[in-house]
């Protein structure tokens, strides 16, 4: 995994590692937000603007119980349409 942009729109700014979930986490709801119009994007989804660098991201999954579960904005708040760490 390189740094710097992925999709047009995040920001890798940690240096190379392999294998880290985080980072298949973090790609994924930016794929779901920023992708191409397929099956796995969400039509008016979006990012908070922290999450768009990997660092804060990563920082943020770390305190998560996160092994085992998923991401999902609307387990919290049914109707929004932003990830973000209140959702």
């Amino acid at each position: 995994m390189a740094r710097g942009l992925v999709l047009g729109v995040g920001i890798n700014d940690l240096p190379r590692f392999h294998n880290c979930p985080f980072y298949s986490r973090w790609k994924g709801i930016l794929r779901r937000c920023f992708g191409d119009r397929d099956d796995r994007h969400y039509e008016g989804c979006q990012v908070a603007e922290q999450w768009l660098r990997f660092s804060a991201f990563k920082a943020w999954m770390e305190q998560q119980p996160w092994l085992g579960n998923h991401l999902d904005k609307d387990i919290l708040s049914p109707d929004t349409m932003i990830y973000q760490p209140e959702t």
